[in-house]
């Protein structure tokens, strides 16, 4: 199994228009021919909403 591990930050927009970014840690294999995400994890808030 071919595993990819990498770090990403993650942008949420909220319906009042304010948003909020994440850094997760992200963990992807090759699974039936196809990339999946197999594990997310919550790492810090870089910027509040």
């Amino acid at each position: 199994m071919n595993t990819l591990k990498f770090i990403g930050e993650n942008n949420y927009i909220y319906l009042d228009n304010t948003n909020q970014t994440e850094k997760r840690k992200y963990t992807v294999s090759k699974i039936d021919n196809q990339l999946k995400i197999i594990s997310s994890n919550f790492m810090e808030v870089i910027k509040f909403r």
